[in-house]
């Protein structure tokens, strides 16, 4: 008798805990969906810190780079880039933020990889000609 409580108070313990974590990526969603990226992200975080789930890692990684902070947007998008599943188009963003933050080398190795994906898509191709020459790519038009 002991045992079946022991295994009931578990299975609630259990139960109320990945109900909280769900709450958590439902309201972080919902920011999301309303384009309010700085309140999701904390939603995100808290989902994170219990589970390992790709998806959230790149809609946390979107948050970041929608509010302009390119540095943990960059860390972000590397974490969910070990994933499987990664769209050519989270390679493209993950390109701009390592050039955002000066790591041209490593962003010419994700435009070629986006620009392989997407042949006919001239993000891939422009980004890795400012990576090759940023003078020209940011000169006063």
């Amino acid at each position: 008798m002991k045992r079946f409580y022991l295994l009931l108070l578990a299975a609630l313990l259990f139960s109320h805990s990945s109900q909280s974590q769900t709450m958590a990526l439902r309201k972080a969603n919902k920011q999301y969906s309303r384009y309010a990226y700085a309140p999701a992200i904390n939603h995100y975080k808290r989902v994170l810190s219990k589970e390992d789930n790709y998806e959230v890692k790149i809609k946390l990684a979107d948050c970041y780079r929608m509010i302009n902070d390119p540095v943990n947007a960059e860390y972000w998008y590397s974490q969910a880039m070990r994933g499987n599943g990664v769209l050519p188009i989270q390679k493209l963003y993950y390109a701009q933020m390592l050039q955002q933050n000066g790591k041209t080398e490593e962003a010419k190795s994700w435009y070629s990889q986006y620009s392989m994906a997407m042949g006919n898509d001239s993000r891939g191709i422009r980004g890795l000609q400012a990576c090759e020459n940023p003078a020209q790519f940011y000169r006063d038009s």
